[in-house]
């Protein structure tokens, strides 16, 4: 019975700490995920006003691919 009680113990203990190390991590993560979330909507927001200047035809790119394409 001693014995039982000591291994959930140590067991207890460990799934603790190693919670704590994941803890840590998840919120690295998410911070990091939040960044390249930030980062992929400032790079659409510049594709988006690069797509919308009008190209050398004096046209919007994207009517000139809708033509072509029908």
């Amino acid at each position: 019975m001693y014995l039982a009680g000591k291994c959930r113990w140590n067991k207890a203990r460990i799934n603790s700490k190693h919670g704590y190390q994941d803890r840590q991590h998840r919120q690295r993560e998410k911070k990091k995920i939040k960044k390249n979330k930030k980062k992929e909507q400032k790079r659409r927001e510049e594709r988006k006003k690069r797509k919308i200047q009008p190209s050398k035809g004096g046209q919007d790119r994207l009517t000139c691919q809708k033509g072509s394409s029908s």
